[in-house]
């Protein structure tokens, strides 16, 4: 939503209304952070599935009723589930900053809390306390009071950028690898690798756009 959008919401609703869209959004931005957790837990899992792999003397793997009997054909299906997981992290995240956009802006209109000055990077704290828990907010916080100085954006930087890139890393080398081996392998192999490539290109131009809109939308504002 545009800043013009909300505010001609917030104007046009009653107190309940508010409260009650309020209550809404933290719900879901709860819920976001619930699935931010899964989401960072399955992707790990499948790292370390990946590599055990190589290592692993069995031939089987029984989960519950399920039996996979090559466990080598797992690590060719391991780069496009984790390339949807890299997908839907970026569409959740997005979403996740379009509910903070507007609860920050509920702030300062329906509770009367002064945060225009704060940037449009950073939480203020009133809404970060309406916030679920996160650990890279509370050490963003350093940052909005200017109380780290340069020492702050040394340490939080980098983990940003991690963040971001750490997941296309591993996505590189596990494709660098299935490229090498692109026309010996089967018709799913084949489909896996192709789908796999297509997906993490639609995440690198969902996030491309998702920035470029944010940054029009701020240039207007």
């Amino acid at each position: 939503m545009k800043e013009q959008e909300i505010d001609k919401l917030i104007q046009s609703n009653e107190g309940d209304k508010l409260s009650f869209y309020l209550s809404n959004l933290l719900s879901k931005s709860k819920e976001i952070e619930k699935e931010n957790n899964k989401l960072g837990i399955m992707m790990l899992i499948l790292i370390l599935l990946f590599y055990l792999i190589d290592y692993t003397s069995a031939n089987s793997l029984n989960i519950g009723p399920i039996t996979i009997k090559d466990l080598a054909e797992i690590r060719i299906f391991i780069p496009l589930v984790f390339a949807f997981l890299i997908l839907r992290y970026k569409v959740i995240n997005s979403h996740k900053a379009e509910l903070i956009k507007i609860i920050k802006k509920i702030s300062n209109q329906h509770f009367s809390y002064d945060n225009k000055n704060v940037d449009i990077a950073f939480i203020d704290d009133f809404t970060r306390t309406l916030l679920p828990i996160s650990i890279y907010e509370e050490f963003n916080k350093f940052n909005y009071k200017k109380t780290s100085g340069c020492i702050g954006t040394i340490i939080i930087l980098p983990l940003s950028i991690a963040l971001m890139l750490i997941p296309y890393i591993f996505e590189y080398f596990w494709l660098k690898e299935l490229i090498i081996d692109f026309l010996g392998m089967n018709f799913y192999g084949k489909t896996s690798t192709i789908i796999t490539i297509w997906v993490l290109i639609l995440s690198i131009y969902y996030f491309i756009q998702t920035m470029r809109l944010s940054i029009i939308e701020n240039e207007r504002n």
